[in-house]
């Protein structure tokens, strides 16, 4: 039996969890809102390394990452 292929996440700037306490991705001002069919979160730091796949989303929820500003 072929195994499933593992996508790995790669559209942190940094790793997340390393940024202040409490907060999170949505509260970031890199955070950004790509429009499309559905709305897709990218983080903006990271827009050379976007493909059109989830390989690149973040979600709101996430713990902040090094890189995070107060929006």
């Amino acid at each position: 039996l072929a195994r499933p292929r593992l996508s790995k996440k790669h559209g942190h700037a940094a790793l997340p969890g390393t940024g202040p306490e409490g907060e999170r991705c949505g509260s970031c001002q890199h955070l950004y809102r790509l429009e499309m069919s559905k709305t897709y979160l990218k983080c903006e730091l990271m827009r050379a390394y976007w493909t059109g796949g989830e390989g690149t989303d973040v979600r709101a929820g996430d713990k902040a990452c090094r890189r995070w500003e107060a929006a």
